[in-house]
């Protein structure tokens, strides 16, 4: 019985590490005597050699996808690199879809001159002349300004004219050059937290009684403070904020039918209202 000998893996091994790539010489000094391929262009040439002549072959069935992970160019850039190499003649593409059989045109003679790229990605013009000053954009259509006259629009109208500004008599100064009041800054009020006490004085009950309001005023205060104190209120002016509170109470109340206070409303002699009213000044007037 016949026994078939395999290698062994480390024998596989350093034969992959050693083995090597044939490729003719007249292709490899056409392709690196080359001035106008770019280092992309390159890569793309050497994956594909590697690829083809690697393997023994002329051409390789590549996928974008594998010219991405084989160059490490970005998949977006490997279809118009290979479009412009095969335009020129220097590779042979066929087949359409995912995959296509790829590899080196080994007919030199045939591979055609690759026009440099500016920094803007443009392709220059086939007769080498930018457009000179002056000349129609191609896309705007708009020219570009004549070497010299780069003045500002304003100073081209007091050019034209001879315009030169008037200057005042003598002893007279002009309006402009007039030192103007500096107006006062306003000065933005701040929100503050709620007061330690709110006392009630003759201005608050008198505003009570003009607008009809029969709350009790002393408890409906007391209310208003512990209320913004659990929730940690701030207004720029406490004086609104209490009154938006007793018209409130006074609207509920009518609604619940609770009792309110006599229809003369309060009395200025009544208890607990503050005479010294200098506190108020921070919270905003009353």
């Amino acid at each position: 019985m016949n026994i078939v000998s395999f290698p062994a893996v480390n024998e596989v091994k350093n034969e992959s590490q050693d083995s090597y790539t044939q490729f003719k010489n007249k292709l490899l000094e056409a392709i690196y005597t080359r001035d106008d391929l770019s280092a992309r262009d390159l890569r793309i040439l050497l994956v594909i050699v590697r690829q083809a002549y690697g393997y023994h072959k002329e051409a390789a069935l590549l996928s974008w996808s594998k010219l991405e992970e084989l160059s490490g160019i970005a998949k977006r850039h490997i279809s118009t690199l290979v479009k412009k190499l095969s335009e020129k003649n220097i590779l042979n593409v066929s087949g359409s879809g995912g995959v296509r059989e790829i590899g080196i045109n080994p007919n030199i003679e045939e591979w055609a001159q690759i026009e440099k790229l500016p920094k803007s990605g443009k392709e220059v013009p086939e007769s080498g002349n930018l457009p000179n000053a002056g000349n129609n954009l191609p896309k705007s259509g708009k020219k570009l300004p004549e070497i010299g006259k780069h003045i500002k629009e304003n100073n081209k109208k007091n050019i034209k004219y001879n315009i030169t500004p008037l200057s005042p008599p003598k002893g007279q100064t002009s309006e402009k050059s007039k030192p103007g009041k500096a107006k006062p800054k306003a000065t933005k009020k701040r929100a503050t937290a709620t007061p330690d006490q709110l006392p009630i004085t003759p201005d608050m009950v008198q505003w009570a009684n003009d607008n009809g309001l029969q709350v009790d005023l002393v408890t409906e205060t007391a209310k208003f403070l512990d209320y913004h104190r659990a929730k940690g209120s701030t207004f720029k002016c406490w004086a609104s904020a209490w009154r938006n509170w007793i018209r409130n109470a006074q609207k509920f109340a009518m609604e619940r039918g609770a009792r309110v206070m006599p229809a003369g409303g309060y009395s200025m002699a009544q208890p607990k209202i503050e005479e010294q009213t200098d506190w108020v000044h921070d919270l905003g007037d009353f």
